[in-house]
């Protein structure tokens, strides 16, 4: 949940950056984060929801998401904001709000995936709601600093660094979390068959 809404929060200077950093047209730039902000992600919801239930566990989906968003965030940190590479950093852009919508879509699914007592699911979804909202009580003003310390170049360098760790760090939880969650389904699936058997 805090990769995908660190990363979301982060969109929302990606058209800041188009203009001031690739010289793009003002009014191309807002179009273009509507259309990346909504239709993408909605499209990516729709598929990773209909993909993770024709392979019965969400978590290697979140997995997958947090592997691209680690690469394609490490790319736009690398990719020199320019007018020559528009078309590039809009296509990365479009890709990070693509596996970020898909992460959001099915992020909740892993609570039951994982085993999770009835009972237990409602505290579970708050503390996980605690942290994994916590970047929208301090990412702008972060970013904001940062901007309004450095020039825009270095300034969203930071940003897209930051972005880069959020992502491994995801990754990571994500790999432990695919790890639990399949053992589990194949303990099941072992004592179904057992009392199949019997």
């Amino acid at each position: 949940i805090f990769v995908p809404c660190a990363i979301v929060a982060t969109g929302s200077y990606y058209a800041p950056y188009l203009e001031n950093v690739a010289g793009m047209n003002t009014v191309i730039s807002s179009t273009f984060a509507v259309i990346r902000g909504t239709a993408f992600p909605i499209v990516a919801a729709l598929l990773f929801g209909v993909l993770s239930k024709k392979i019965g566990r969400s978590s290697s989906l979140l997995l997958t998401s947090c592997v691209a968003l680690v690469v394609l965030s490490i790319v736009l940190r690398l990719v020199p904001g320019s007018a020559a590479v528009l078309w590039p950093l809009m296509i990365i852009m479009v890709c990070i709000a693509f596996f970020t919508g898909g992460c959001r879509a099915v992020n909740w699914a892993i609570i039951d995936e994982a085993g999770t007592a009835k009972n237990m699911v409602g505290s579970v979804i708050g503390v996980a709601s605690l942290i994994g909202y916590l970047p929208d009580a301090f990412i702008h003003t972060m970013y904001g600093g940062w901007i309004d310390t450095y020039d825009f170049t270095t300034a969203y360098n930071k940003i897209f660094n930051f972005c880069i760790i959020v992502a491994v760090v995801g990754a990571i939880f994500a790999f432990f979390g695919e790890r639990i969650i399949k053992k589990r389904q194949m303990e099941l699936k072992a004592n179904g068959s057992v009392s199949t058997e019997e």
